[in-house]
């Protein structure tokens, strides 16, 4: 097995290779006395997984190729050579842009296995990188347009959409408050960083 990206958060490991599997292992949280923050890897449950084992979501032989991965606090993005993205975890604030707002908020919701992120528009943008805030998902089209969706009032959101939903953004919302060609981006807890075409660096949050 060649790998080619990996990513990580505390207790819990990814690994991406050049066919476009995912491997993932470790504990459903690196931190016992937070339980809240355990989360699924993609396996239909939380639990532990001591060695590097494939979601068997993904691929080859399976059209849902990954080609590059983001873990957050408690929720992990996957991007498909196709252009689509999943997303598996906890779904506080509406972070995974693919459950709805019932309970999401509570920290109550949590996808199991990777379920695929769905844009409101036609045709859905061809999504090439991600990243993920704690409470909050970046999405970086081929256009140079950045989406994003989750917690807002932290400023890590820039999109006129948080001024009408009580800070929360539940579905993936284009950034409109950007603007430029975005050519790669990054999320840290609560805040967002974006490269502009220029080799300009601006950042919010």
């Amino acid at each position: 097995v060649k790998v080619k990206a990996v990513s990580t958060r505390y207790g819990q490991a990814f690994a991406v290779t050049e066919r476009g599997e995912v491997y993932a292992w470790g504990m459903p949280t690196g931190d016992q006395s937070r339980l809240e923050h355990a989360s699924s890897m993609g396996f239909g449950l939380v639990a532990t997984v001591l060695e590097p084992t494939p979601l068997p979501c993904f691929g080859l032989g399976l059209r849902r190729q990954v080609r590059s991965i983001a873990t957050g606090l408690s929720h992990t993005l996957f991007v498909a050579w196709t252009g689509e993205v999943y997303a598996v975890g906890r779904a506080q604030c509406g972070k995974l842009g693919a459950v709805p707002a019932e309970g999401g908020d509570a920290g109550t919701a949590q996808l199991l296995e990777p379920t695929q992120v769905h844009f409101d528009v036609h045709p859905a943008p061809h999504i090439v990188a991600v990243a993920a805030g704690a409470m909050h998902s970046l999405f970086l089209a081929a256009s140079g347009e950045v989406w994003g969706c989750g917690l807002a009032r932290t400023g890590a959101l820039p999109t006129t959409a948080a001024r009408t939903s009580k800070g929360h953004v539940w579905r993936p919302a284009v950034l409109d408050e950007l603007s430029f060609f975005c050519t790669a981006l990054a999320a840290g807890i609560s805040c967002s960083f974006f490269v502009a075409e220029s080799g300009r660096v601006h950042f919010c949050g």
